[in-house]
């Protein structure tokens, strides 16, 4: 029989990352609707919450990289209606993250770390898209997930 010297928490991080190393795959495939993309982000943050605290903020960053990108990028151009729904995508996929996302601290540091490199962004596309019900409601929706995490 072979012994491992792995303890299960390395062996669940090695599984983990593994995991996630799919979703570029799977974000940016058109043929698979956004509710799917966002349950799968929400699944592997779930799963994340097992990972030590201290590498949960890299972890996040790295599997959410391509959705703060878009977000940012959002925040710099003017409401389009042909952007709507992927803003949507985007404000559910970092929503996911904070509502997957359970650890016995509140307000653990990583999630404090990323609320806080998001927020100036998040502002910005409020501000831009107030007029617009569902992206105002998607917004709530983030930052009352962020806030009771």
């Amino acid at each position: 029989a072979v012994v491992s010297t792995q303890s299960t928490g390395e062996v669940l991080a090695t599984e983990i990352i593994a995991l996630s190393e799919s979703f570029p795959a799977v974000y940016g495939n058109p043929q698979i609707k956004n509710r799917e993309k966002i349950r799968l982000c929400w699944s592997l943050c779930t799963l994340s919450s097992e990972l030590p605290i201290s590498d949960l903020y890299q972890y996040l960053k790295q599997l959410l990289s391509a959705s703060l990108e878009q977000l940012h990028h959002y925040a710099q151009i003017e409401p389009q209606k042909e952007v709507k729904n992927k803003l949507r995508l985007e404000i559910g996929i970092v929503n996911a993250a904070f509502h997957g996302v359970n650890t016995p601290q509140t307000w653990p540091e990583p999630l404090l770390q990323l609320l806080n490199e998001i927020w100036d962004t998040l502002r910005s596309i409020l501000a831009k898209w107030a007029h617009d019900e569902v992206i105002i409601e998607e917004l709530t929706n983030l930052y009352s997930r962020a806030i009771n995490t």
